[in-house]
């Protein structure tokens, strides 16, 4: 049954006629400042199994956060409490957690802001591969728009009060980037990857 018009429906189901457990089983969500709970990493990204819970975790749950934590370079440390993580550590947890809820829709506030570039090639490729692997969709808001150029599929540039274009990787042409950011930019490539380059003198 298609989804009516002003409607919000994931798989054309609507998400007002669902209950909280249900949505939180469609939709996964990663603010950009999670609180630390005295609690494991084990124990943090098995949380995100929450919504899908009966009395207790099965082996699947289990094997789920396993998977993901080794996914991730994360099982060193399964036993740390997560509280006596670096910044970067921890936002690889959350978005763990985040991966597991298995989730229809995952809206992801600036993932790997706190990683280093290693880390955040290795996180958005994680997340590039999952939602294709298991049909997401996932919406990433991000500031670096080369990160973006390299793993997004489609684009929403956003300026100061507005949306400024829409699209597949014409929307991020340098004269449209340009004028939403008021300098000039380049768009060119390197090794074979798409990037923008701000055109900015250094004095």
């Amino acid at each position: 049954m298609p989804c009516k018009q002003g409607r919000i429906c994931i798989d054309t189901t609507d998400l007002n006629s669902l209950s909280r457990r249900e949505r939180a089983q469609r939709i996964a969500y990663l603010p950009q400042m999670t609180e630390t709970a005295q609690v494991t990493v084990f124990e943090a990204v098995l949380l995100g199994r929450l919504p899908h819970l009966g009395l207790q975790p099965n082996e699947r749950d289990l094997a789920m956060v396993d998977t993901m934590l080794c996914d991730l370079g994360l099982a060193p440390l399964s036993g740390r409490r997560v509280g006596r993580l670096s910044g970067g550590e921890l936002q690889k947890v959350v978005i763990a957690r985040a991966l597991v809820q298995e989730p229809r829709l995952m809206l992801l506030d600036e993932p790997v802001n706190h990683l280093d570039l290693r880390n955040q090639i290795a996180v958005l490729r994680s997340i590039r591969a999952l939602t294709r692997e298991r049909s997401l969709i996932t919406l990433v808001v991000l500031h670096d728009l080369n990160l973006a150029l390299r793993f997004a599929d489609r684009f929403l540039l956003l300026g100061p009060r507005a949306a400024v274009k829409t699209g597949r990787m014409e929307a991020l042409a340098s004269e449209t980037v340009g004028a939403a950011y008021g300098i000039e930019v380049i768009r060119g490539e390197v090794g074979g990857l798409p990037v923008m380059v701000p055109v900015v003198s250094a004095a």
